[in-house]
């Protein structure tokens, strides 16, 4: 029997998806580094564009992934994305829709703004960050990463992502709205989803995920005790997900 596909969808850099090695154990699975980040060098001009505008930025990660299954000569996969990667990942199948059989979204919810009073996104917190980003950058990035995540990301990974993503890009740009909705860019497709929600996560709200499985009423949901690109919970309820897609 042919093994599912996985496109990982990165916000970032693949450092993120630290949960690849169990999903290797059943899928074929790819996932890579943004445009700018890493290896994938972009011109000075268009690394700026995307330091001051999530938007493209994201537009030029799901541009990536696309290349991506192009390259691999992929004609049917499920697309997998965690908190900030969302955006891409529905441009993604957007773009796509014949050829994704799935959508799996962790930290589910319909964008990343802050604003109003059922934002998915945690002011507080995010306005705490950000006066920190100011003191010191580096210690922005280890606290977003190791206590936000409740620990998900080890002072280790932490520091590997730090290493390879430009930091700039990473403290300008980390959840950062702007972008189309979710339900406004893939609430008329065909595809199933699944729509999973960090506990007890202090980034992302309940509001944002209870309006996220309001809007898509038919996908399956779930809830993980860990972040979930780097939770074995995550990666065994993919699994369940992906084995029950019509091949």
């Amino acid at each position: 029997m042919e093994r599912p596909r996985l496109l990982l969808v990165p916000e970032f850099t693949e450092l993120e998806w630290a949960v690849r090695p169990q999903l290797e154990e059943w899928a074929e699975v790819a996932t890579y580094d943004s445009p700018g980040v890493g290896s994938e060098s972009v011109p000075d001009e268009e690394f700026e564009q995307m330091v001051g505008d999530a938007a493209h930025r994201r537009a030029r990660v799901a541009e990536r992934g696309l290349e991506e299954a192009r390259r691999r000569g992929w004609e049917r996969f499920v697309v997998v994305a965690d908190g900030g990667a969302i955006p891409s990942a529905c441009l993604v199948a957007s773009a796509r829709p014949d050829a994704v059989a799935g959508i799996a979204l962790g930290h589910a919810c319909l964008s990343l703004e802050h604003e109003g009073r059922r934002a998915p996104i945690n002011a507080e917190i995010q306005a705490a960050l950000l006066s920190l980003v100011d003191r010191d950058r580096e210690e922005f990035v280890r606290h977003a990463m190791t206590q936000l995540t409740g620990g998900s990301y080890d002072e280790e990974l932490a520091r590997r992502i730090l290493e390879r993503v430009p930091l700039n890009l990473l403290t300008r740009g980390w959840l950062r709205g702007g972008d189309e909705p979710a339900d406004k860019l893939i609430g008329e497709l065909d595809i199933p989803l699944l729509l999973v929600k960090h506990e007890d996560c202090m980034m992302f709200t309940e509001e944002g995920y209870e309006d996220a499985v309001r809007a898509f009423a038919r996908a399956q949901t779930d809830v993980v005790s860990d972040k979930p690109s780097v939770s074995d919970e995550f990666a065994e309820r993919l699994r369940e997900f992906c084995g029950a897609l019509p091949r």
